[in-house]
């Protein structure tokens, strides 16, 4: 990028008017003058930047956020990005499966097996993994903006995925042959 006192001294050269030796008065004025402008233009070009979602990276993250998802400062600024493109693209006007899938990723949620029950005009939504009471309020209340008033929506958390469950890889042959009783099972957990 050009320095602004670069554009002042290929503006004013040609008119040869003013003395623009880097020791003239002249030169030390525009030299003043093009520090601000710098940085006024650093500012606005910040200010730019932070005031869409495609490149916002600090506080225009943080402000989108506080809009339209729960604040995720703990993660990268492309996958903050990710969430909040996935919850502008949801509307309470879709209310597809795909819609639904799209706006559960939005709040964070990795794990959540969805069942729409249509004769019943309900929809089951599971959600498996660690999970602050406050984080199921927020997802509850968003799950609320985004379904029409005719639809109930059960919200069920699970503490537990089935991956890591599975992951234990304990069946009831390994846990038998352990030969503990549920009391030691129990303590072992602990």
């Amino acid at each position: 990028m050009m320095k602004i006192i670069d554009k002042f001294l290929d503006i004013l050269s040609p008119l040869k008017i003013y003395s623009l030796d880097e020791e003239s008065k002249i030169y030390a004025e525009l030299s003043v003058f093009a520090d601000e402008f710098d940085l006024i233009y650093d500012s606005l070009d910040e200010i730019l930047r932070e005031s869409f979602v495609f490149t916002a990276c600090g506080y225009g993250l943080d402000s989108i956020e506080s809009l339209y998802t729960a604040p995720f400062s703990e993660l990268e600024p492309e996958e903050r990005r990710g969430r909040i493109m996935n919850r502008l693209l949801t509307s309470d006007e879709d209310l597809t499966l795909s819609a639904m899938e799209s706006a559960l990723n939005a709040f964070g949620t990795e794990e959540y097996k969805i069942t729409e029950c249509v004769k019943d005009s309900r929809v089951i939504i599971e959600i498996s993994g660690d999970c602050t009471e406050e984080r199921k309020a927020y997802i509850k209340r968003e799950i609320s903006k985004i379904m029409p008033a005719g639809i109930v929506v059960w919200t069920l958390f699970y503490g537990i995925s089935w991956q890591s469950f599975e992951d234990k890889n304990n069946t009831f042959s390994s846990m038998d042959s352990l030969n503990m009783t549920w009391e030691e099972i129990d303590e072992q957990k602990s």
